[in-house]
């Protein structure tokens, strides 16, 4: 008995070492910034909504990203099983971090009739590290060279984007709040033909807010002349 517990317990004490020791490597994903209940830290302008606006019924461009299991994924792909959902993450956002639970629970509500698919302009380690911190119940796609991103003209993160069967974007958020929340969720609920339901948006801006910048002075983030 006595040999068995010294076999067990160092044992147990080194798994629960290492787990302690990965932890510490790669803390969860979380909000270092103050609160958007109080005041968008990007507010959207004027401008951004006439250019999401601009983009309504355009061909959505095509793309092939890898997800974190290293599958490709495509537009294509993902259209055959209803009307696809895009929201762009960018790597060390609060605002992606704090948005995330309600696509989430918009995804839950809805993965029968619609696919949720996020992009995010970081490798696949960096893709795979926030799907699992924040709890992605649906495919984040690695899009370091931002190419998809671009033929996206997001400029931010928590951009939003209704893409139709027809392979078309009948939809564009540069950003979210309560009420863009509660349209999206009416959207689809439409798309499903059931009856929406009310979501819990306690902690959603009342204002509408974009993210952070994936480019600066019309200069992407991460490129040679990007200041």
């Amino acid at each position: 008995m006595s040999k068995l517990w010294f076999i067990t317990v160092p044992a147990s004490l080194l798994i629960v070492g290492a787990g302690i020791y990965v932890s510490r490597l790669q803390p969860p994903a979380i909000s270092n910034a103050p609160n958007l209940l109080t005041e968008p830290r990007h507010p959207v302008t004027d401008e951004m909504v006439e250019d999401a606006e601009s983009q309504r019924l355009k061909p959505a461009p095509d793309f092939e990203l890898t997800n974190t299991h290293g599958e490709a994924v495509s537009l294509d792909s993902l259209l055959e099983h209803g009307p696809v959902i895009l929201v762009t993450t960018k790597d060390e956002c609060p605002c992606s971090i704090e948005a995330q639970p309600f696509f989430n629970e918009l995804h839950n509500r809805f993965s029968d009739s619609a696919t949720f698919v996020g992009v995010i302009d970081s490798d696949r380690d960096q893709a795979l590290y926030y799907h699992k911190s924040l709890g992605f119940p649906f495919d984040l796609l690695a899009d370091p060279e931002m190419n998809t991103l671009k033929a996206y003209s997001a400029p931010q993160s928590v951009y939003v984007y209704f893409i139709d069967q027809e392979k078309q974007i009948a939809k564009v958020w540069p950003g979210y709040n309560r009420a863009m929340l509660i349209e999206l969720n009416e959207m689809l609920a439409s798309h499903a033909g059931v009856e929406s339901k009310p979501m819990e948006l306690t902690m959603a801006p009342t204002e509408m807010s974009s993210g952070c910048f994936f480019f600066k002075e019309d200069k992407w983030v991460g490129s040679p002349d990007a200041s």
